[in-house]
């Protein structure tokens, strides 16, 4: 019996992992390869000179921080939690400000206070689609990555998960959901999920509408340890 975690090992928690480790197997595998992509001049200058700049993924924070100074930032950064927001300030970026609850949710309130046109979103190229953003439709938006899928990775996936049969799944995305049935209608053999795991709504109703039970945590801060913890006390209880 095994769970999947699709959320790189290196970035859960020594806790959560010690927890888990206790009722299954975690097998910790991303659905997806993240990759920068070129900026051009333009959207170069459109991010420096926002008055406020979006970011609410951590890679595209770290894109952020690989090819802009902090110095050549001169608006604020809003970012979904207190995690980013150490980075920035680890980075030297004075002006941050943090969502309410750690989702894009928790964004709107501080947008709703800014003309739409003085902000700039750093995406990648799947953000648009289930992002809870688009009502505030002058938002500029910059893709700073790109989240690939496709049959190399997808066999790569199916070669880790082998002869494991899995029972729980926490699932980070629609998009990795979906890169996710595709490998359960390949390995069918492999999986009898009582319940998927989300980091929040978008994902948790993508997947109930699959008819599928999903967990998303209450509170919005420490999500992903929320989560975890909840497969570990479903898995105890079971």
């Amino acid at each position: 019996m095994a769970f999947l975690i699709t959320y790189p090992e290196e970035k859960v928690p020594a806790a959560s992992q010690r927890e888990l480790a206790q009722v299954a197997q975690p097998l910790y595998i991303p659905l997806r390869h993240l990759q920068a992509v070129a900026i051009s001049s333009e959207d170069r200058q459109l991010i420096e000179n926002a008055p406020y700049v979006v970011v609410t993924s951590p890679f595209a924070l770290k894109c952020l921080l690989d090819q802009f100074p902090a110095t050549t930032i001169t608006g604020t950064v809003l970012v979904l939690s207190q995690k980013m927001a150490g980075q920035l300030k680890q980075h030297h970026f004075d002006r941050v400000r943090i969502a309410e609850t750690e989702s894009q949710a928790g964004l709107q309130p501080l947008l709703a206070q800014v003309p739409g046109h003085d902000v700039v979103w750093l995406r990648g190229n799947l953000s648009v689609k289930h992002n809870l953003l688009t009502i505030f439709p002058d938002i500029q938006t910059v893709q700073l990555y790109r989240n690939e899928w496709n049959a190399d990775l997808m066999a790569q996936v199916m070669a880790l998960i082998g002869q494991h049969r899995i029972t729980r799944v926490l699932v980070t995305s629609p998009s990795s959901y979906q890169r996710l049935t595709q490998i359960m209608r390949q390995l069918p053999q492999n999986f009898d999920v009582q319940r998927y795991y989300t980091l929040g709504s978008s994902t948790q109703n993508v997947i109930q509408a699959d008819h599928n039970a999903a967990f998303c945590p209450a509170k919005r801060q420490g999500v992903l340890v929320q989560s975890l913890h909840q497969m570990y006390l479903d898995e105890k209880q079971s």
